[in-house]
């Protein structure tokens, strides 16, 4: 593990944790499931595992979320998808035996449990309903990327995509209401959907004056969640 995620990982396996991954497991599997995961703690911002890092295993995500991102050589980004609670990290490529594709960043505190490849790959050899779990979070993942290249590709103005982003941001928080703590800077937005942070800033502005929403610091509140939400499918 990289030194600059040691430093703010914090061992937290000694708490009782609901796990929202694996929900289906047989008993068996489930206990040999707890006892090779360690339950782990990654503060906002800190680094869970980096684009072209050698692929140590999968992480479970418990709670928050998890930013997952891709970068150019010439340092541009791109923001492939969010992964949250009920979501695996690293699942393809450890079953591939690849590299990580992407850059893992907690946009928010999370929970997280760590399981080793060679571990994971044990288990699925020695629990055959653990495939099914596997499969189902793979077409989860694969989903959830068709969704981020169709607001990026496919919507075809800025503020459809930002208005389709903030509907989906907010559907995914944990309360599952119209109001949520936005924990992105404009520019991680901008990479998202495909834009700028002045453009990303400039329809938030918009969207306020028209009181579509409300964003006071980083709690956001979509204050007319039916006009938004015609405004982000009208032309799609």
């Amino acid at each position: 593990m990289p030194k600059s995620v040691l430093r703010t990982v914090e061992d937290v396996s000694s708490r009782k944790r609901w796990r929202p991954v694996f929900c289906n497991l047989s008993k068996p599997a489930a206990d040999n499931l707890d006892a090779i995961s360690v339950a782990m703690h990654y503060p906002r911002r800190s680094v869970i595992h980096s684009e072209g890092q050698p692929c140590r295993g999968v992480f479970l995500v418990s709670a928050g979320r998890i930013k997952l991102s891709a970068t150019s050589s010439d340092g541009r980004a791109v923001i492939i998808r969010f992964a949250g609670p009920g979501d695996i990290l690293g699942l393809p490529e450890t079953v591939a035996g690849r590299t990580y594709e992407t850059w893992a960043t907690a946009s928010e505190s999370c929970e997280v449990d760590f399981i080793k490849r060679t571990d994971f790959l044990d288990l699925l050899n020695n629990h055959q309903n653990l495939a099914g779990e596997v499969l189902r979070a793979l077409s989860d993942s694969y989903l959830s990327l068709i969704d981020s290249v169709r607001i990026r590709a496919l919507i075809p103005t800025a503020s459809k995509k930002l208005a389709r982003f903030l509907l989906i941001w907010c559907e995914a928080g944990s309360n599952r209401g119209s109001s949520i703590r936005l924990t992105l800077t404009h520019e991680e937005i901008g990479q998202a959907i495909g834009s700028t942070r002045e453009t990303v800033t400039r329809l938030l502005s918009i969207f306020k004056r028209k009181h579509l929403i409300e964003l006071e610091h980083s709690l956001l509140l979509i204050t007319d969640s039916p006009a938004l939400r015609i405004h982000a499918n009208s032309g799609v």
